[in-house]
């Protein structure tokens, strides 16, 4: 019975933009809202081009992703995944929050160099409903009447067993090991994020680097100037809570980054590989991955219920692996090289 309150509890915050858990030290974080379908691109390399052999990973107190062995099936998809999926090329970043973005309440969000030596693919969108449903063959258990709008009520199992769908059904070898079924699927890392060849949720470190596109603002369009009502700048990229109407809208309604993704600030939440680390500073320099070891999870874009300052480049939040929260949704992503 006292499990059963816990979840209705849990159930009830991650309704709000309050996401219990998330940015402990002061900014709320939240649930999610609705994604869209975007055109393909190449993304530059932020240091303007690759990463040298020399680089060297940073030393902290955080860990890295388990090698969960080698996948040695197939590299590429055949037939491809649902969706159109946007090239990230490798290279290197200032992650955290920098000292003239205004709307930064919490210390969760430390400025820090991170470099990644691989390139990645990334969902132009967030998984729509349409596209859940081809992945899986049925659709989503709350699916509205909007095909078009970003799969929610996600826990992290479900975002993960969805991304090894898009793996099975593009013949590649699944990234996670999966037991269950609906409410009562588990998975875990089942090979490395930046060895495994199939679909996989982006690393928290890989979902900064593509939402900031080459910026370092506090959003992807420019800085903020207003952090408790309707942004300008916020307007023309983000479903938040001061257009958005209360719900979320279907994907790449608003203006994409310089990289032709849509949607990565407002509209759903979206998950990460990640477990949850307080200090992301601490963790190496090079390709890091917060602990898998906890149940805390990763979130970031904020949603369609969230104010100015929690859809921000920089802001973080989570929750526990378990949870479906009413405005959380997934977006895939895959290691090219």
């Amino acid at each position: 019975m006292k499990a059963r309150r816990q979840a209705l509890i849990w159930a009830v915050l991650s309704a709000s933009c309050a996401a219990p858990g998330g940015d402990f030290a002061g900014a709320t974080g939240g649930a999610a809202g609705s994604a869209g379908a975007g055109t393909g691109g190449s993304a530059p390399a932020l240091d303007g081009g690759p990463v040298g052999a020399g680089s060297s990973a940073g030393s902290g107190t955080g860990g890295q992703a388990g090698s969960g062995g080698s996948d040695l099936g197939p590299a590429e998809p055949n037939p491809p995944a649902p969706g159109t999926w946007i090239t990230v090329q490798h290279g290197s970043y200032l992650a955290g929050a920098a000292a003239d973005d205004i709307c930064n309440t919490s210390v969760n969000q430390m400025l820090h160099s991170v470099t990644l030596s691989h390139d990645f693919e990334l969902s132009a969108t967030e998984v729509t409903f349409a596209e859940y449903e081809a992945a899986t063959g049925a659709p989503h258990p709350s699916a509205a009447a909007c095909p078009t709008c970003p799969v929610d009520l996600m826990s992290w199992h479900g975002a993960a067993r969805l991304c090894n769908a898009y793996s099975e059904m593009a013949g590649l070898t699944p990234c996670y090991t999966c037991e269950g079924s609906g409410a009562q699927v588990v998975c875990k890392e089942a090979i490395a994020p930046y060895t495994c060849r199939g679909y996989r949720l982006p690393t928290e470190a890989e979902w900064e680097y593509a939402y900031r596109a080459g910026t370092t603002t506090a959003t992807h369009a420019g800085p903020l100037t207003v952090c408790g009502s309707l942004d300008p700048t916020l307007d023309s990229i983000a479903w938040f809570l001061y257009n958005s109407a209360g719900g979320s809208h279907p994907v790449a309604g608003k203006q994409p980054n310089a990289w032709g993704l849509y949607d990565m600030t407002g509209n759903v939440w979206e998950w990460a590989h990640d477990g949850y680390v307080t200090d992301r500073s601490t963790l190496p320099t090079l390709d890091p991955v917060g602990t898998t070891s906890e149940n805390l999870r990763v979130m970031r874009g904020g949603s369609y219920n969230c104010v100015p300052s929690e859809v921000r480049a920089a802001h973080r939040s989570g929750l526990p692996a378990t949870i479906s929260g009413l405005n959380v949704g997934v977006r895939c992503a895959r290691t090219r090289g």
